[in-house]
């Protein structure tokens, strides 16, 4: 009786303390944990892929944009761009996305909340390819030498987008 008594306040006492529950805070940091290791994959297969990738030099100048955040757009209008940054492929006229949805479409890791204009020179040597971590079907270009503040054009402020 005493042995029965013993093992129902021992899962009672379970049951109180509420073991088996996983608190707020712990899940919090697994998911950002998962979500750093998802962002260093992609990373490592877009440095691989586009390491991979051709060479080619503009025959024409050509106008892209850079999602960037505003630390990063103040420092490229003052130092330029470096070497094996990115840039969209292309975009059609209208306004620009809202900082949410570029990051989604363009697979980046971090919320951009500046979008530069830039005219990439002829003859700038450029790695042309999708975007990876992204949404299909989107193309980006990645510059391989330093390239000056000159050609940016345009700044524009985003909306931040959807939460």
């Amino acid at each position: 009786m005493k042995l029965r008594l013993l093992w129902l306040l021992v899962y009672a006492g379970f049951l109180l303390a509420g073991c088996g529950r996983v608190s707020p805070a712990t899940i919090k940091k697994a998911a950002a944990r998962a979500a750093e290791r998802r962002a260093a994959t992609v990373m490592a297969r877009d440095l691989a892929r586009d390491n991979a990738s051709r060479l080619t030099r503009l025959q024409t100048e050509r106008r892209v944009y850079k999602y960037t955040t505003d630390s990063h757009a103040r420092e490229f209008k003052r130092k330029g761009f470096p070497p094996l940054t990115h840039f969209t492929a292309s975009q059609g006229p209208g306004r620009p996305l809202s900082g949410r949805t570029a990051q989604e479409r363009y697979g980046l890791s971090y919320t951009p909340s500046r979008r530069l204009g830039v005219t990439l020179p002829v003859g700038t040597s450029v790695k042309s390819n999708k975007v990876v971590g992204g949404a299909p079907g989107y193309g980006e270009l990645r510059i391989e030498k330093r390239l000056p503040p000159g050609p940016i054009g345009s700044e524009s402020v985003l909306k931040a987008g959807r939460e």
